[in-house]
């Protein structure tokens, strides 16, 4: 599992100080690109311009309200790998472990000259598979 480390900040919340919904998906995505530099494959997954690997669905569950300046910790792990497809679930808990929220975003890979669905290339496949169960 991939962990992420993040201080919930005034942007992020919304006038109460808690953190506005929409903006979990903010932070997983940037908890991703982290993963990503961590592995040293950031400039060819956002360079390589032969594959695409957009959202396909994303959802979020909230347990417990994450307030201004609280230390936050995003636990990633890919849930699933298929052949087009994959999906990561990040489990946010605060600094004693307590969950409270998860994520989960399904990505699928295209090409991008037809946007067709296309197998998902080998340097990524090896990166997911050291972060499934």
């Amino acid at each position: 599992m991939f962990s992420y480390q993040y201080q919930i900040k005034f942007s992020d919340c919304d006038p109460a100080g808690i953190l506005f919904f929409g903006n979990i998906f903010k932070i997983c995505h940037d908890a991703f690109e982290d993963l990503l530099l961590n592995e040293e494959i950031s400039q060819v997954y956002f360079s390589r311009r032969d594959h695409l690997f957009p959202v396909y669905t994303a959802k979020s569950v909230f347990v417990k309200k994450m307030e201004l300046h609280k230390q936050i910790y995003i636990l990633i792990r890919c849930e699933d790998l298929r052949e087009n497809s994959f999906s990561l679930v990040h489990l946010i808990v605060d600094a004693e472990g307590n969950e409270l929220a998860s994520v989960e975003t399904v990505h699928i890979s295209l090409d991008s000259k037809n946007g067709s669905k296309s197998a998902i290339p080998q340097y990524l496949i090896d990166v997911l598979k050291r972060y499934q169960n």
